[in-house]
């Protein structure tokens, strides 16, 4: 085994909150790479999600 992959630490995994708008943002991410097979801008795709995460925790 490579000696980067043997670690004295191991990590431990952790428990964080799902945001209420993650379905949504699966589905939008889905069609995303559906219709742009990678070929489109990821900018808007993030801006759509940063914007709807924005809209869900506003007071």
């Amino acid at each position: 085994m490579w000696p980067i992959y043997q670690q004295e630490t191991i990590a431990k995994p952790f428990v964080g909150r799902i945001p209420q708008t993650f379905a949504d943002d699966m589905d939008t991410i889905d069609a995303y790479l559906a219709e742009s097979r990678g070929t489109r801008d990821a900018r808007p795709l993030v801006e759509l999600l940063v914007r709807r995460r924005k809209e869900t925790t506003a007071p």
